[in-house]
């Protein structure tokens, strides 16, 4: 037998002797008894702690004794000074740096210095002719300067220049291969439209800016069309001249200037970013505009224009206009209609509108010479200088200072926190201006004021004046029909007054001088407070009824008759058949005069 087989029989008996003997082991510790568990022994019980003694003060800390004095540092020895620097050597001369290659334009994309040996600038030349026959004429292309002309005959003539270049070859090849002009034309129509410029593959900005690859190019575009042609023009990134072409223009161009000049019939541009001229046009003109100047001079029809970013100058109208413009000044001379202008963050001048004009601006002064049908003036933070108007003048206004001068009918005007002069107006007046003074000089009417804070001047009325407010001086000369002022804390002098007057004044002065007309016999009543009244009748008039009243203060008359006193108050009276003009005068803390001049 082996030994290996021997093993396997003794591992095997071995594991038969223990599962017989397993179940005989498990009965037998099933049948021993248990042992009894031993008694509790309880534990004595713990003794009472005695109390813990009294802990004892401790004793004081000892004085600390004073530390000794440090003794003084001695000086330190001086530093011997530092020996001087060498000179230092002449820095050499450096060699001049080479000159920069030329600055080249890239087709309205942009500019790149270039080394000009190294390019292969290439040049591709595209001309088209096709007969007009009267239709419209529209040409639609990209980065390109356009320039429309006239010609004789009946054929409509296009010339593309275009000059370009790339360092990538296959950019190159395309464009001498591909590039032409389209020409699709119907019974109405005719449009040319070249070919675009192929782009390099789509790239983000990060190719673009850092790629290698470069492309420069310039397209010129030239447009022959016979007199009269109608002309659709659409570009992008280029310039645009359409001279003297005889018929209608519709021009859409972006990010570049765009003049047209001798157009008849209604024109319309619309541009972005660029400069617009325009002359010479019969008939109207529509301009819509973004961030560029306007130039307008001579339109027989109306002139409707819209720009932002940019100042318009407009002339010569025949028509009506309307501006509206936002961050730029405006300047409009000779318009022969109606004229409107919407303004906001620049100056505003209007010269010789033949029509009504009617502005509205904010943040910007507003000039207006000779408007001949009237003015409607709205404004705010600004100020104003107007001269010349026949018809009526009208104004709203917030934070506005300035003046109106020569106006042949009425004049109304509202404002706040500025002062207002008005001159030669020829109707009536009226004027509300809070915190605000008003001089009137020169009204053919009544003449209404209100004001607070400020002075108010008035003469050469030519009718009734009449003056409300608060914290306000008055002061009217020449006045030919009644006055009626009421006002605080600020003195009132009347001179040289043709009609009755009223004064009712809190803590201010009250001065009467030179009346005449009918003021000579009207009822004059003024009342005051702690401030002194002078009121001088003319020796002319005769002598008037008068009754005179004050408190803590005097009263002082050249005519006569009776006085009585009523503790703080004085009191007079006129003496019986006195007749004429009838005056009241009543002072609290003030004295009052009563002068015959």
């Amino acid at each position: 037998m082996s030994k290996k087989t021997m093993l396997s029989r003794l591992s095997m008996t071995a594991a038969l002797v223990v599962l017989a003997i397993h179940p005989i082991a498990s009965a037998a510790a099933l049948q021993r008894p248990t042992p009894p568990l031993p008694p509790v022994v309880k534990m004595p019980p713990v003794p009472i702690l005695p109390p813990m003694p009294a802990l004892q003060a401790m004793p004081p800390m000892p004085v600390l004794q004073a530390m000794p004095s440090i003794p003084a540092l001695a000086t330190p020895p001086a530093l011997p000074p530092l020996p001087a620097f060498p000179a230092l050597a002449t820095l050499p001369v450096f060699p001049p740096l080479p000159a920069l290659p030329a600055l080249e334009p890239r087709g309205g994309i942009g500019f790149e210095f270039v080394e000009m040996p190294q390019r292969d600038t290439r040049r591709k030349q595209v001309e088209r002719e096709v007969a007009a026959g009267g239709r419209l004429v529209m040409l639609a292309t990209s980065s390109a300067d356009i320039r429309v002309v006239t010609t004789t005959g009946d054929t409509v003539r296009i010339a593309v220049d275009l000059e370009y270049w790339s360092n990538d070859q296959e950019w190159m090849t395309t464009v001498d291969e591909e590039f032409d002009i389209e020409v699709d034309e119907n019974s109405r129509r005719i449009t040319f439209e070249p070919t675009s410029m192929p782009n390099l593959g789509r790239q983000n900005w990060f190719e673009r800016m850092f790629s290698s690859r470069r492309v420069s190019f310039e397209l010129d575009v030239t447009l022959e069309v016979p007199a009269g042609t109608p002309l659709t023009l659409e570009n992008r990134y280029g310039d645009i001249t359409v001279e003297n072409i005889g018929g209608p223009a519709h021009i859409n161009n972006t990010s570049g200037a765009v003049e047209i000049v001798g157009a008849v019939g209604d024109v319309t541009v619309d541009n972005r970013y660029g400069d617009v001229t325009a002359t010479d046009i019969e008939g109207d003109l529509d301009l819509n505009v973004t961030s560029g100047a306007l130039t307008i001079d001579s339109v027989t029809g109306d002139a409707d224009i819209t720009n932002s970013y940019g100042d318009v100058e407009l002339r010569n109208v025949g028509g009506a206009a309307v501006v509206k413009v936002t961050s730029g000044a405006v300047t409009a001379e000779e318009i022969g209609g109606r004229t409107r202008i919407y303004g906001s963050y620049g100056d505003i001048v209007a010269r010789s509108i033949g029509g009504p004009l009617e502005i509205e601006v904010t943040s910007g002064s507003v000039t207006i010479r000779s408007a001949r049908q009237g003015v409607e003036l709205r404004i705010s933070y600004g100020s104003i200088e107007v001269e010349d108007v026949t018809g009526d003048f009208e104004s709203r206004g917030t934070s506005t200072e300035g003046s109106v001068r020569r106006v042949s009918g009425s004049l109304r005007m509202e404002n706040s926190y500025g002062d207002l002069l008005v001159e030669d107006i020829g109707g009536t007046v009226v004027i509300d201006n809070q915190s605000g003074g008003v001089t009137v000089n020169g009204a053919g009417g009544d003449t209404r004021i209100s004001a607070s804070y400020a002075v108010v001047r008035a003469s050469r009325i030519n009718g009734a004046l009449e003056v409300e407010g608060t914290s306000m001086g008055v002061r009217a000369d020449d006045v030919s029909g009644a006055i009626d002022v009421r006002t605080s804390y600020e003195g009132v002098t009347l001179r040289n007054v043709g009609g009755a007057i009223t004064v009712v004044n809190q803590s201010g002065s009250v001065t009467v001088t030179g009346l005449w007309g009918e003021a000579l016999t009207a009822r004059h009543s003024i009342d005051t407070s702690y401030d002194n009244i002078a009121f001088d009748f003319p020796a002319a008039g005769g002598t008037p009824t008068f009754q005179i009243e004050t408190t803590y203060g005097q009263i002082t008359s050249d005519f006569e008759g009776s006085r009585e006193e009523r503790g703080s108050r004085q009191l007079m009276q006129s003496a019986p058949g006195a007749s004429g003009a009838s005056i009241t005068l009543t002072a609290r803390s003030g004295s009052i005069s009563l002068r015959r001049r």
